[in-house]
């Protein structure tokens, strides 16, 4: 499946308004102080959505989630 998207890609909903992610999810990847959700894209290929800017610099204080 493809489609045209014009250099935007919608992965799923606003997962700050509905919705925590553990910060020990499986689909959060920790490489070199940066943090990313992994997804596949419609054509299945391995992405990633950089969450650095939003990651909790005290996991305690954010009770692991973000």
């Amino acid at each position: 499946m493809s489609f045209d998207h014009n250099g935007l890609i919608v992965i799923g909903e606003n997962i700050n308004a509905t919705r925590k992610l553990s910060v020990r999810n499986k689909n959060i990847v920790h490489e070199d102080d940066r943090h990313y959700l992994a997804y596949e894209d419609l054509s299945g290929t391995a992405r990633r959505l950089d969450l650095t800017n939003a990651f909790p610099e005290d996991w305690e204080e954010k009770k692991g989630a973000l």
